[in-house]
């Protein structure tokens, strides 16, 4: 089986793609989809940093919780594009559009 593409039919691709809410085009790398090409390229970076031990602990989409739930109204949560470990501190990362 084939995965890959031609430049022209990944071009093609990108102009069939629905820009999202802020313009950003979702992108699929190692087969997680992420929203934004530029999520996905730090996303690589990360992994780079990884592997070469800079960091530890790599996850992505963490859920916090910031305001309880009560009978009335639901819990509010906050999710992190990335999480990660670096020189004993942990790191809470959004990639956003410049």
């Amino acid at each position: 089986m084939n995965n890959r593409m031609t430049v022209a039919e990944y071009q093609e691709y990108l102009v069939k793609q629905k820009p999202g809410k802020y313009n950003n085009i979702k992108t699929e790398i190692d087969g997680i989809k992420f929203d934004s090409t530029k999520e996905a390229n730090r996303y690589c970076e990360l992994k780079l940093l990884l592997r070469a031990g800079k960091i530890a602990n790599l996850r992505r989409q963490v859920r916090f919780l910031l305001i309880p739930g009560s009978i009335k109204e639901r819990p509010m949560y906050y999710v992190a594009d990335f999480v990660y470990d670096e020189e004993g501190q942990t790191i809470v990362e959004d990639v956003k559009r410049i």
